[in-house]
């Protein structure tokens, strides 16, 4: 998450990204232009720079992305145009396009999966 506290306790929050924290639903079109940080439930179409889902994050939606940390849960279809990193407790399911992918040991990949070429 992408808080900065200043000397005087107030929290800037940082241009360019959207944080859904847990027990927020969303559902609709995002066009995140830096970070988008899920806890919560994001259910419609996605276009960001660095997607993160954390634990107990639920996303069922299609997602364009250069940069993706799963570590909830992710399904429908997902495209990430550089690095996809699964951590120990994510579920990625659907249909999964990416350059390059890292799986920690207790990730579940549930997928079609095609390997992207960087351009």
């Amino acid at each position: 998450m992408k808080f900065e506290k200043t000397n005087d306790s107030k929290i800037e929050v940082v241009a360019g990204n959207l944080i859904v924290g847990s027990g927020v639903i969303i559902t609709g079109v995002m066009n995140v232009p830096n970070e988008m940080d899920i806890c919560g439930q994001v259910d419609g179409e996605i276009r960001v720079r660095t997607l993160k889902v954390g634990v107990g994050g639920q996303v069922n939606a299609i997602i364009n992305c250069e940069n993706a940390e799963i570590n909830g849960e992710v399904g429908s279809q997902l495209i990430c145009r550089n690095n996809l990193v699964l951590k120990e407790q994510a579920v990625l399911s659907g249909d999964v396009s990416y350059v390059n992918m890292e799986m920690n040991l207790g990730a579940e990949l549930n997928a079609k999966t095609n390997r992207l070429h960087n351009a």
